[in-house]
């Protein structure tokens, strides 16, 4: 269990980070930027000493759309019982988790901070006022899908044949599902970064650290769970 949670929420977060990168060179070519887009670390920068606005559109824009678009393909519910391979259910799972976050949780940051989607706001004469607003109604929409979480993972647990489950034998195989992967995760962005984790990452991974907890009070909760 331990191997693939792991393996998967490290794939979530680079597929995040290459896609991001990718998006934002799509955006570039098809808007004739003359900047650079370029790969810190794990943080994506566009560089540029001139900008149009639909420059900004397409490289700030773009990619939040595409992330918008899969969180939508990503976040179907299961039906059960499921005949879904394993790999396949933490692949789904971990890859919401990571999506929810960058759709849901990242955009106030990026306002108040001014970064990100908020270039493509200004640059659209979007009061700032009207920013922050939008910032935490995806704030209330990323609490109605939260708890979602706990569903998708419920699969993923080792179930008794009886199909019931007591919160310890819960409890137990959480550090293997979701925290060690977690920790693992924090790492490889720390060595990655420099040593150095960058304000927006500590942000995103602040999140997952309480969305996981918000859901480990209720997944400890189930008592039957239908594969």
């Amino acid at each position: 269990m331990i191997f693939q949670s792991t393996l998967f929420l490290v794939f979530a977060f680079a597929a995040l980070v290459f896609l991001q990168l990718a998006t934002m060179q799509t955006g570039a070519y098809v808007s004739g930027f003359e900047g650079l887009i370029i790969l810190e670390g794990i943080t994506t920068i566009a560089v540029s000493n001139l900008w149009y606005k639909s420059q900004v559109m397409w490289i700030y824009l773009m990619p939040y759309g595409v992330f918008v678009m899969i969180f939508t393909l990503v976040a179907w519910q299961r039906r059960y019982p499921t005949e879904i391979p394993m790999w396949v259910q933490l692949l789904q799972s971990w890859t919401y988790v990571v999506l929810l976050l960058t759709v849901f949780f990242m955009p106030l940051w990026e306002i108040l901070n001014q970064r990100g989607i908020y270039y493509a706001l200004n640059w659209l004469h979007i009061d700032m006022l009207l920013q922050f607003a939008f910032g935490i109604f995806m704030w209330l929409i990323l609490l109605t899908r939260v708890l979602h979480i706990s569903i998708l993972f419920s699969t993923s647990l080792i179930i008794p044949p009886s199909k019931t489950i007591i919160p310890k034998q819960i409890m137990i195989q959480l550090p293997f599902l979701w925290y060690i992967p977690l920790l693992i995760l924090i790492g490889i962005i720390y060595l990655l970064s420099n040593f150095i984790i960058p304000e927006a990452y500590m942000y995103f991974l602040g999140g997952m650290v309480f969305i996981l907890l918000v859901n480990t009070g209720l997944i400890s909760r189930y008592s039957v769970i239908v594969k």
